[in-house]
């Protein structure tokens, strides 16, 4: 049986495809993919999702107690960024490939984690296959968030708008136990 649950992490870009970049030198050394779009950037570690608005304000998301592993990028586009820094060729960071999605194979056993882009918002989805406890699922963030905002899988959205439980598909009844 396959398990899907999704959360929307709740950053809505207006008119702009989510597209990933794998890190070449235009990031911190430890992110690996980031993506950026109108006031905010999303940078994927081995560990941790860091969302940070341009603001400075920062949140950090990761998952307790899953395998650390080297996330990939999936579905390459025809699309390249160059980041062209000062007057020196040697700053510059050119013909970095884009992909619409990236996964992180095996987080918990028998679980994976894809970050995409859908309806101008970026999400997660998990993948649970054949062995794998979708129960095993537990995130943590920093700073804390406010109480209600997250418990135990349930991603809710503020601004005023409906809380979004996950969607799951192969599940009985299309909720999984929490």
């Amino acid at each position: 049986m396959l398990i899907v649950l999704s959360l929307a992490a709740g950053i809505v870009i207006a008119g702009s495809p989510i597209v990933f970049e794998e890190n070449r030198g235009q990031a911190s050394r430890e992110v690996l993919f980031l993506s950026r779009g109108a006031g905010y950037g999303v940078f994927l570690t081995r560990n941790r999702t860091l969302i940070a608005s341009n603001d400075a304000k920062v949140v950090q998301i990761g998952l307790v107690s899953a395998k650390e592993v080297k996330p990939e990028g999936v579905d390459r586009l025809s699309a390249k960024s160059n980041y062209f820094i000062g007057s020196e060729p040697a700053q510059w960071h050119t013909g970095i490939f884009n992909c619409a999605r990236v996964r992180y194979a095996d987080v918990y056993p028998g679980i994976d984690v894809l970050w995409h882009g859908r309806d101008g918002q970026i999400e997660h989805d998990f993948t649970v296959g054949p062995g794998g406890d979708p129960r095993k699922i537990r995130f943590f963030f920093h700073p804390r968030r406010e109480p209600g905002t997250q418990l135990r899988g349930r991603a809710h959205r503020r601004q005023g708008k409906t809380p979004q439980a996950p969607r799951l598909s192969g599940w009985p009844g299309g909720r999984m136990p929490l």
